[in-house]
């Protein structure tokens, strides 16, 4: 009988080529902003004008901390780590998640079950595969800035660097399982993208909409967005109260999942 992560490997693998395409354009990207920051932090007049921002705008990036684009942990995070990476991790976990539906669609799964495994394993280990996905290009973007903060003295830390990394690795995680739990209930890949892009636009929006209206800013906690980076990690380090939250949902999701797919009549 096969180890237990031998289907998530053989996953990965069959995806090597894109992974790897992956993991080059963001450190490629990475390395770009990195390099502009000194240009930015070296201009007077772009720090004043950063002062006449509507505070509702600092707040999508973490506030002042978060916002000070001068300073190389508000820098990094507005370019990177509180928009762009949570957003292109995400991408690719709802993809891997959403797997799962076009693996039913085109009658693969039944090969895959027709070997002594349970329906929960493959569930298990395509969630597995999300996870090490994620952290691996988290991996590979967080190696680059890192480099950089040596070479253009960002001044923000490998304790911070890696709690804005965990934040987005499990945001993402989170959201790759929303797209496997729609997968498991349709069986369809499209209506599990769709899923679980809704629900990470909705988050956001929810995010962003709680900054201008002030009715909607208690609603901010029901926001996976918000727990990753409101916090701005890299100006404030670990915020293990918002990871506890976000780990908790991806474990309920993660549930219903199995749940769901254990149950499925897949005739």
């Amino acid at each position: 009988m096969s180890r237990a992560p031998d289907l998530a490997l053989r996953f990965l693998a069959d995806r090597r080529r894109s992974l790897a395409v992956w993991a080059a354009s963001l450190a490629a990207y990475a390395a770009f902003i990195v390099s502009f920051f000194p240009s930015i932090r070296d201009s007077p007049s772009f720090a004043t004008a950063l002062e006449d921002y509507p505070d509702a705008l600092k707040e999508l990036f973490g506030g002042e901390a978060g916002f000070d684009l001068t300073s190389g942990p508000g820098f990094i995070g507005a370019e990177l780590y509180y928009l762009a990476l949570p957003i292109l991790l995400a991408v690719v976990a709802i993809g891997y998640g959403a797997s799962l539906g076009a693996e039913q669609e085109s009658g693969l799964i039944d090969l895959v079950l027709a070997n002594p495994l349970s329906r929960r394993r493959v569930v298990a280990e395509r969630a597995l595969a999300i996870v090490v996905a994620v952290t691996l290009l988290a991996a590979v973007v967080t190696a680059v800035v890192a480099v950089g903060d040596e070479l253009v003295g960002l001044e923000i830390g490998i304790s911070a660097l890696l709690a804005a990394a965990t934040a987005n690795v499990v945001l993402a995680v989170l959201h790759g399982l929303v797209a496997l739990t729609a997968a498991a209930v349709t069986g369809k890949r499209t209506p599990a993208v769709g899923t679980a892009t809704g629900v990470f636009a909705l988050g956001y929006l929810l995010y962003v909409a709680a900054g201008f209206v002030d009715w909607l800013e208690p609603g901010r906690v029901l926001s996976p967005y918000w727990h990753a980076t409101a916090s701005s990690p890299l100006a404030t380090g670990w915020s293990l109260g918002d990871l506890t939250v976000l780990v908790a949902a991806s474990a309920a999701v993660f549930v219903a999942a199995v749940f769901a797919f254990d149950r499925k009549d897949l005739a």
